[in-house]
């Protein structure tokens, strides 16, 4: 009976040094194989995205558009503020007076349009930026559920994380995936 009692007591021995291997194993590689809180840097990730390029390009198209705009009127006036220095000796007091008129309504509707191109500019600044950040948002979400991550942290500038290991920055792969889509979606 004290074989079998001693018998017993190693098989219970070694069943309990086999859990504890297992669990000691899983705590150990449960962290290594899959992180779940990650982060990205943001500067360097919208310095390195390609879609941001496109929409630098876009709003640079648009903004020469309208200084273009601009500078036509602002030729329109400067011609004629020539032509009125021009035939200032031949125009009666009343012409000059429709000519300045007309150059003053000139360039209060050159500095309105200044204006309003700001205005413009900085709201097609917005929507373009809004969509790419959109694109970038849906595809780290994406990205985040297909590798498990529970929570993927940004950097910005002004310091939101103050320390993350190499191991949970995953800024690299979301540049590289960002990029991939990108081109796919281009062609």
């Amino acid at each position: 009976m004290g074989l079998k009692k001693e018998k017993t007591s190693n098989r219970i021995q070694v069943v309990l040094l086999i859990v504890c291997l297992v669990g000691f194993s899983y705590l150990i590689f449960r962290d290594v194989t899959k992180r779940e809180i990650v982060y990205i840097d943001t500067v360097r990730l919208l310095n390195s995205y390609k879609g941001i390029e496109q929409a630098k390009a876009e709003l640079e198209a648009k903004a020469k558009a309208y200084q273009s705009r601009l500078d036509t009127l602002q030729a329109e006036m400067s011609t004629l503020a020539t032509d009125l220095n021009n035939r200032a000796a031949k125009l009666t007091a009343r012409e000059r007076k429709l000519m300045e008129d007309l150059i003053n309504s000139k360039q209060a509707q050159i500095e309105q349009y200044g204006g309003v191109i700001k205005t413009k500019i900085q709201e097609d600044n917005m929507a373009l930026t809004g969509k790419v950040l959109t694109r970038v948002n849906e595809f780290v979400k994406r990205y985040g559920e297909s590798k498990g991550y529970r929570i993927i942290l940004a950097t910005s500038q002004s310091g939101n994380i103050v320390y993350g290991t190499t191991e949970a920055d995953i800024t690299d792969q979301i540049i590289k995936g960002l990029n991939e889509e990108y081109q796919t979606v281009a062609k």
